[in-house]
């Protein structure tokens, strides 16, 4: 019985020695601590997915660090997908070096959130940054879980800028190809209506040629996704001249929606070179012939007079 005591005070005292090594590990310096890298990176990636809200309450934008993210984001741009899917890839373990710190745990059990002041305070530093990574890790580390993380930290501190660099441009240069197509204040309902008599007009003088079917998917699927919301994410960028502190905001606007934007622009400029085409040609066929010449006349002057009446339309809904 004595030496049972003896064991289990001998225990304990190893138990509390591994946990103050394991503490060593993880404890913060002046211009390094893994947890909170680790929380950053979370705050990147939630950021991206959309679940991180900028004007959530630090409560609300742990809850986004540490619950899963969906697989679809809205990045347009390759640079930014890669660094969230490479993040992502990470997530669980990042969570886990997080939870360790900050989460009572038994047995091997996630325990509730007992300590959340390293998360906030992470979160705080980030957002004080303007979403860069600014933190130096060590040069070595003789525990790989933690060398892993701080070389990561290292690569997407180092890419985020460029990336945020590439989303910001494409977005802007979208913004730019809708206004140019739609006005300098376009809105789904107005687009659809003008649309879609442009594609009965099309359809029912016989301009739309083979485009017609293409341009009533396009005109429904546009019909379907959130345009405005999109736009008005992307209009946001303009008042934000630095990238990676509009992180947030490229968690916005789904790509659904700028496909689909992409696809109707396309599609109309190819029903309105068909119809153009298709009026030169009636033009050529009236000229040749000298039988029809009224008919042929008269059916001109109906397209273009209704295609300068939606085009009058159009013009009115842009200055609008």
């Amino acid at each position: 019985m004595e030496r049972l005591v003896l064991f289990l005070e001998c225990l304990n005292k190893w138990v509390d020695d591994v946990t103050s090594q394991l503490r060593l590990l993880v404890q913060a310096t002046d211009t390094w601590s893994p947890v909170a890298a680790a929380t950053e990176l979370l705050a990147v990636g939630a950021a991206l997915s959309g679940r991180l809200k900028e004007n959530g309450s630090y409560e609300e934008q742990l809850i986004a660090c540490l619950q899963p993210w969906p697989n679809d984001i809205a990045a347009v741009s390759s640079e930014l997908r890669n660094i969230f899917e490479r993040i992502a890839k990470r997530r669980e373990r990042l969570v886990a070096l997080v939870r360790s710190t900050i989460s009572a745990s038994k047995g091997g059990q996630v325990g509730a959130i007992i300590d959340p002041q390293p998360i906030t305070a992470a979160l705080k530093s980030i957002r004080g940054h303007d979403w860069s990574l600014v933190q130096i890790p060590p040069a070595t580390s003789t525990f790989s879980e933690l060398r892993e993380v701080a070389d990561f930290y290292s690569a997407v501190a180092n890419g985020l800028s460029p990336a945020a660099t590439a989303e910001r441009s494409r977005r802007l240069a979208w913004l730019t190809a809708v206004r140019d197509a739609f006005g300098p204040a376009p809105q789904r309902a107005n687009i659809l209506q003008n649309l879609s008599s442009l594609h009965d007009l099309a359809v029912g003088m016989g301009f739309a040629g083979r485009y017609a079917n293409d341009f009533k998917i396009a005109l429904t699927e546009f019909g379907a996704v959130q345009f405005d919301d999109a736009l008005n994410a992307f209009s946001a960028l303009e008042s934000q001249d630095n990238p990676t502190a509009s992180l947030p905001t490229y968690g916005r606007g789904r790509i659904n929606a700028i496909n689909a934007t992409d696809n109707l622009i396309r599609t109309t400029q190819l029903v309105l070179q068909n119809a153009e085409n298709s009026l030169e040609v009636l033009i050529q066929s009236a000229r040749s012939k000298n039988g029809n010449l009224d008919s042929d006349l008269a059916k001109i002057r109906r397209a273009l007079t209704a295609l300068t009446q939606l085009f009058g339309e159009l013009e009115d809904n842009h200055a609008a």
